[in-house]
């Protein structure tokens, strides 16, 4: 009995080596685009090396004074150090309800230290209270810490629900 080969493991292998040469093309003009956009940046590169050249060759008919002993000495002067304001610790954090009052403790019946406004940035001071509490918002009850921050130059305390990491307006809250 005679063996009868089938066509499939040839096109098998034509449709791989079809697919290898047409990655190859497509390699190929990518490289092409590539090397385009480095020879343009090059090539402006190319000419400010130019343009600096012939500025060089414009001052090589100059005469450079020598220097004497008395111009190498280093010149003293006291330089006061360069005073940097101290890096704020904390993280800033956003305030979501408008007119958010910023207490000296966190209850309400903290004394209010200011108001602040909606999107105001302020520094959280890595402080939270261990209990939550329960507060009608108007259109909204949340339950929520109260957080310590520092803005509009006071340090104090607001409902965790006033404050987010991104600036968002708190929705239902009045």
């Amino acid at each position: 009995m005679a063996k009868e080969t089938t066509l499939l493991p040839k096109m098998e292998v034509l449709i791989i080596i079809i697919f290898f040469i047409g990655f190859v093309i497509w390699a190929f003009d990518k490289c092409g685009d590539t090397k385009r956009a480095y020879s343009e940046l090059s090539g402006s590169d190319t000419a400010t090396l130019d343009e600096l050249m012939n500025r060089s060759d414009s001052l090589a008919g100059l005469e450079l004074p020598t220097p004497d002993s008395s111009t190498l000495q280093p010149k003293r002067t006291t330089a006061e150090p360069v005073r940097r304001a101290p890096a704020e610790k904390g993280t800033v954090l956003y305030i979501t309800i408008d007119g958010m009052n910023l207490r000296d403790e966190p209850t309400l019946q903290g004394k209010v230290l200011t108001r602040l406004n909606l999107y105001e940035e302020v520094t959280f001071l890595n402080e939270v209270t261990d209990s939550t509490q329960q507060i009608n918002l108007g259109g909204v009850t949340v339950e929520e810490p109260w957080v310590k921050v520092r803005g509009r130059g006071h340090e104090g305390w607001v409902y965790g629900a006033g404050v987010e990491y991104y600036k968002k307006k708190l929705e239902g809250a009045n």
